[in-house]
């Protein structure tokens, strides 16, 4: 079974020469045998997903530009897959920010 943690947002509105992200990193504390799917949804629709085994750390963008001015529910899940021994998975300094085009 998968963990969730879900966080509510208005996203701001923006102009042509700007874009939200959400940006983030992913990664585990130990080896795993088999790994984890980290994946993000918003508002109950998946639109992220990446497998991942190793201890490396990742570092993640999503562009939220098209959702500008709504109320988001952004989640984010971690699926432990068939074997969940040794899935220690880590969302690192997620945080939505506005970038210049």
């Amino acid at each position: 079974s998968y963990s969730d943690i879900t966080f509510k947002f208005i996203l701001p509105q923006i102009n042509n020469q700007q874009k939200i992200i959400f940006s983030f990193a992913t990664t585990l504390t130990h080896e795993s045998s088999d790994g984890v799917k980290f994946s993000v949804l918003v508002s109950g629709t998946e639109i992220w997903l990446a497998s991942q085994k190793t201890m490396e750390l990742n570092e993640r963008k999503i562009d939220l530009s098209s959702l500008a001015g709504e109320r988001i529910d952004l989640t984010l899940r971690v699926d432990p897959l068939e074997n969940n021994r040794y899935d220690w998975s880590v969302w690192s300094t997620p945080q939505i920010v506005l970038e210049k085009k």
